[in-house]
């Protein structure tokens, strides 16, 4: 599908709120409402743009595994397709997959040590357990639409929720639905669980904003962002958070956390070019305050936003 600007516009405001009605959509934007349904339910339907509801995490970890290269394929949707799994990528230099999985400390030691070593074609596996995340697919948007109308569509855009709930039976099923397709309406979401609707916009309230985030999750390529990148970046462990808010400013970075292992910071980011490339890499706010930075290519996309591709 050939993305047109309006297109880009309509993407930008799903991932500043992905359960924006059309409606708003077109009022904040200036687009007229038949357009904004139109092509934003063509986008959906094509697959460009998927909006989905993941459900956070208290624990998660940054995995890297290496294959023999024939079987990376294989070894990388097999990760994919499990549900504690919320990203693969395969990378360069040397060519390996990177994964994030929300894992508990017992179950990341039964992952590393046992589960993924005995995927055919494995043959190593690391893992470097998230301290904070700075940055999430939640909060990427690379300039689609203006900051303007991004605070008027979700003043909360910019902001990481933290997780403060535990859900019930009830939230569990609004989830599942949600899962599925993170724009299902409230009437839905009382038929699937049996609530009023009163009862499930105000569990909505309490989801997202303690338990589960809104994700529009669009590739990078999509967007014309052909340079896609992740970085590991070596820095004093007192400057760690300083320089992962710095990065996570970038309205092209995608994904910053900090990390317990020989890198401090690891980001995901996607720039139109090498030449961008090179100029973040040389950014004043960040690049005097680290030791070193090992990048990676990404080659290809299997998993991302908890959507498999």
């Amino acid at each position: 599908m050939q993305l047109e600007e309006i297109d880009r516009r309509i993407i930008g405001a799903l991932q500043v709120d992905g359960r924006a009605s059309w409606r708003t959509i077109s009022k904040v934007l200036g687009i007229p409402l038949t357009t904004v349904v139109r092509r934003g339910n063509a986008l959906i339907e094509a697959g460009v743009v998927t909006v989905t509801v993941m459900t956070l995490a208290e624990r998660t970890a940054i995995i890297e595994v290496t294959a023999e290269s024939a079987q990376v394929d294989s070894v990388a949707q097999e990760l994919a397709s499990r549900p504690e799994t919320v990203f693969v990528y395969a990378l360069s230099s040397p060519t390996r997959l990177v994964l994030e999985q929300y894992l508990s400390r017992r179950e990341l030691a039964y992952s590393v040590l046992e589960d993924i070593p005995s995927i055919p074609g494995v043959h190593g596996v690391t893992a470097t357990p998230v301290l904070d995340y700075h940055k999430t697919l939640t909060q990427w948007m690379p300039d689609l639409i203006t900051p303007a109308e991004s605070a008027r569509l979700n003043p909360n855009h910019a902001r990481l929720n933290d997780l403060r709930g535990r859900a019930d039976d009830g939230d569990l099923a609004m989830l599942a639905a949600l899962a599925a397709d993170g724009r299902t309406g409230t009437a839905r979401l009382a038929e699937v669980t049996g609530y009023s609707t009163t009862t499930v916009r105000k569990r909505m309230e309490r989801l997202l904003t303690r338990i589960a985030e809104v994700r529009a999750v669009v590739s990078a390529e999509n967007l014309g962002l052909s340079a896609e990148a992740f970085l590991w970046i070596s820095t004093s462990p007192s400057r760690a958070a300083e320089v992962a808010d710095a990065i996570a400013s970038n309205p092209f970075t995608k994904y910053v956390v900090t990390v317990l292992g020989e890198h401090q910071v690891v980001a995901n980011v996607a720039m139109a070019d090498y030449e961008a490339f090179r100029e973040f890499l040389a950014e004043e706010t960040w690049a005097g305050l680290v030791r070193g930075v090992r990048a990676s290519t990404v080659l290809r996309t299997y998993k991302s936003g908890g959507v498999v591709v």
